[in-house]
């Protein structure tokens, strides 16, 4: 692969994810808490977007470009640099998601442990 289109790869992604960023903004500034189903729909449209990503990533005439080894590094490469671009965004989300469901479990958990329970 040639390192100079490397950039301009990483220029694409950042506007290609920009409208998920946006969406995810817009959504944060409004408080609204997202449903299972609603993360579930994004989840979808972020592994398209990598999907995509991984497809128009810059091609290499080497052979080492057609090993399965390096098309799962560079599959697991452009995921890692899509959710960089998103997680500062999209994880108080979740985690407001899920926010009533950990407070259970973690009544839930608490009272077992002082009953004398343990995991081992």
């Amino acid at each position: 692969m040639n390192q100079a289109n490397c950039p301009q790869f990483v220029s694409h992604l950042h506007r290609s994810i920009a409208p998920i960023r946006s969406e995810l903004a817009e959504i944060q500034k409004s408080e609204k808490i997202l449903t299972e189903e609603e993360l579930a729909e994004l989840s979808t449209r972020v592994k398209r977007l990598c999907q995509e990503s991984l497809i128009s990533f810059p091609k290499s005439a080497g052979c080492i470009a057609r090993s399965p080894r390096y098309q799962e590094m560079l599959k697991v490469s452009v995921e890692n640099v899509v959710v960089q671009f998103i997680h500062d965004i999209l994880w108080p989300l979740i985690k407001q998601t899920y926010k009533q469901e950990d407070k259970r479990l973690h009544r839930l958990l608490t009272s077992l442990w002082k009953k004398g329970f343990s995991p081992e």
